[in-house]
């Protein structure tokens, strides 16, 4: 099999970010309340609200994750077993296509019938993870940002005949990549 492209891409995606920063919660008359609220220190304000006393701060129910971002792992798990929200789904899905979208050339075009490979160079620990999560994910995505830049007309099965994943194992966490070769298949599996 013959080499149509070849593309490194560097420090791959492994996890997205959902927002930028968390709302603050309050705790609420319908609020499960924790133990250490429960004494004269605190009551609850004109608009149903938790606050202290002393200084007429309102509680907050969430202090460790409010102003924080919410970033995602990428889990084919949670794919498969239909865990993810639909929304949460799309935004992982649309961040990955970006995210692969900008290491791939706009110009070539290949023939129809070609064999995708992708080798993931990871660490032994964090590597066999990857393969088994996200290579399944990182194929469908890949071929759709392939697609959408021209490089092939569709990923049907008469495009793309078929796909190898392959794990690399590297020594550092900073020299983590994906290759994605294009091969010529004269054959069809």
């Amino acid at each position: 099999m013959k080499e149509i492209l070849r593309i490194e891409i560097p420090n791959y995606i492994t996890h997205v970010n959902l927002c930028d920063s968390r709302e603050e919660k309050f705790y609420t008359r319908c609020s499960r309340i924790p133990f250490r609220y429960r004494n004269e220190n605190y009551s609850f304000s004109p608009y149903g609200i938790l606050v202290n006393r002393r200084t007429g701060k309102e509680v907050l129910a969430n202090p460790k994750t409010a102003g924080k971002a919410l970033i995602k792992k990428i889990d084919g798990q949670e794919f498969y077993h239909d865990k993810l929200k639909t929304s949460v789904r799309a935004r992982i899905l649309t961040e990955m296509k970006a995210f692969y979208g900008k290491y791939i050339p706009q110009t070539r075009k290949a023939i129809k019938c070609c064999k995708l490979r992708l080798e993931i160079h990871n660490t032994e620990e964090k590597g066999y993870e990857d393969i088994n999560n996200m290579s399944w994910i990182m194929v469908r995505v890949i071929q759709d940002a392939l697609s959408e830049t021209g490089i092939l007309p569709g990923n049907a099965s008469k495009v793309i005949a078929g796909y190898e994943v392959g794990l690399v194992t590297i020594e550092s966490e900073q020299e983590r990549k994906v290759v994605l070769s294009l091969l010529h298949q004269s054959e069809q599996i």
